[in-house]
């Protein structure tokens, strides 16, 4: 890994100006590998019947773990043990959580005690941490005198200290406390000035006389905006905070997965200038981040587009993980819309291979007044059962659906419906699937303002199965085809 340098700015700002000047969108090109399959189909629509159908022999990537929250839930790891998140997230480590001081040398203190809390909660609840290292503690800041959130988004004044600051977590996460972290990002949402405030004219106070017509015209880049300027100064500083950042995460656990740029949408500007810059300077990137993600199809688009990208950048593209969404966005809809809508945009980020995504917050997905589990709830409850490999399936339009064939051969199931009319709920097998192996099934029908609807039985030889729906309402529907001879 390269030491970076003063003398590297001017070669990483071209980088940026050019990615920033030239991206416009990308085009196929013949050795991209192709996006994930589809494996979701719709069947028309019908007033009287729900219906899904499976073809077991189709089959796509790993079902992926997309039931990650944020954040820790002192006082209520029973409920989220229920959930059974597999992931969980906590960030804003830095004088929040862990106190960072200076002793009478001037050398950089910490006290890693404070996190214990922490992973004991995560680990409590049977989840693995992605631990985002952020934001900037007071003795690092260059403004330690001003407001609390405006004197942690600044960047570090010593790289070095920092570099030494997030060592010392990573070990003691690791080594001490023996911790199985699942990924460690670098910052939160600097593409926000809130987050991450970079003055820029150290960066770009040339940029008016500059000439290149390949690159920009100077009358664009005179009249630009300052916000574009400061997003050139913020781009050129996370880039040194992230190379700070790996050198201290990989010298404490050289296994360890560290990624960025963890921006508050999917930026293209801001993800193209991280994968070349990381290839360029030789840098691990072992995911890609950011916030919410779009419906499936924006989704798909994305993950596309990211293809091309690292391709042009001449690395592997990385895995991708979601690391702050929810689809409410301050609508203040009812539980169950939040909750089939939601699911839709699982649907997408499974179906375009999408490694992990983290819910915000933990608190939508539990009620801690009454103890109980959320509809969305229920809802990760049950695709935290989705095992094994995504199987291609059907189901009817206006419904949603996502189904798993895990190592033993069992096949798993779960599909939604916003509409409130079919009498009849059917999953059946599709054209040439052969459901001869299966010897009973479970099912289970969630509905909106009903109670739970349970079913179980041994499965005919057409592997037909089929439940009457007493009454509308939306709804949310597993079933799983045994192997065994027992009954479930």
């Amino acid at each position: 890994m390269k030491e970076f340098s003063i003398f590297n700015l001017r070669f990483l700002i071209f980088n940026i100006l050019l990615a920033i000047s030239l991206l416009t969108g990308c085009k196929a090109r013949s050795d991209t590998p192709p996006p994930p399959a589809h494996l979701l189909g719709h069947l028309p629509a019908s007033a009287k019947e729900q219906t899904l159908v499976l073809y077991p022999e189709v089959t796509g990537n790993l079902m992926p773990d997309l039931t990650g929250v944020c954040y820790v839930p002192f006082g209520h790891t029973d409920l989220v043990r229920e959930i059974d998140p597999g992931l969980m997230l906590f960030d804003q480590i830095f004088d929040l959580v862990i106190p960072v001081t200076r002793d009478a040398k001037g050398r950089i203190q910490q006290d890693l005690s404070a996190l214990d809390g922490y992973l004991e909660g995560v680990t409590g609840s049977g989840a693995r941490p992605l631990i985002s290292l952020d934001f900037t503690p007071t003795v690092l800041s260059s403004l330690p005198h001003l407001e609390n959130s405006i004197r942690r988004s600044v960047p570090p004044v010593s790289y070095e200290d920092w570099e030494q600051l997030v060592y010392e977590v990573v070990r003691y996460v690791v080594r001490e406390k023996q911790v199985d972290a699942a990924y460690w990002s670098v910052w939160n949402e600097p593409d926000l000035g809130m987050f991450w405030n970079v003055e820029h004219s150290p960066y770009t106070n040339r940029a008016a006389i500059a000439r290149g017509s390949d690159l920009w015209t100077p009358f664009r880049m005179r009249t630009g905006a300052a916000g574009q300027f400061n997003e050139l100064g913020r781009m050129v500083e996370y880039m040194r905070l992230y190379e700070a950042t790996v050198r201290g995460v990989r010298r404490a656990d050289p296994t360890a997965r560290v990624g960025g740029p963890n921006t508050s949408s999917f930026r293209e500007r801001w993800i193209a200038v991280f994968l070349n810059q990381c290839a360029e300077r030789g840098l691990p990137v072992d995911f890609v981040a950011w916030h919410y993600p779009g419906y499936p199809e924006e989704m798909r688009a994305n993950m596309a587009w990211l293809q091309e990208t690292s391709a042009k950048a001449g690395i592997e593209t990385p895995a991708v993980v979601i690391t702050e969404w929810n689809a409410d966005h301050g609508n203040g809809w009812d539980s169950w819309t939040e909750t089939l809508e939601s699911l839709d945009i699982i649907e997408g980020m499974a179906s375009s291979g999408v490694e992990a995504a983290f819910y915000y917050t933990v608190g939508r997905l539990i009620l801690t007044d009454t103890h109980t589990i959320s509809p969305l709830g229920t809802a990760f409850q049950n695709l935290s059962m989705l095992q094994g490999r995504q199987i291609k399936c059907e189901t009817t339009a206006g419904s949603g659906a996502l189904a798993t064939q895990d190592a033993d051969g069992v096949i798993r199931a779960f599909l939604w419906s916003q509409a409130a009319d079919p009498e009849r709920i059917s999953i059946l097998p599709g054209i040439g699937a052969d459901l001869g192996s299966f010897t009973s099934y479970s099912l289970n029908i969630y509905r909106e303002n009903a109670p739970l609807m349970t079913y179980t039985g041994v499965l005919e030889q057409d592997g037909v199965v089929s439940a009457t729906l007493p009454g509308g309402g939306r709804r949310m529907v597993t079933v799983v085809f045994h192997t065994g001879r027992q009954m479930p």
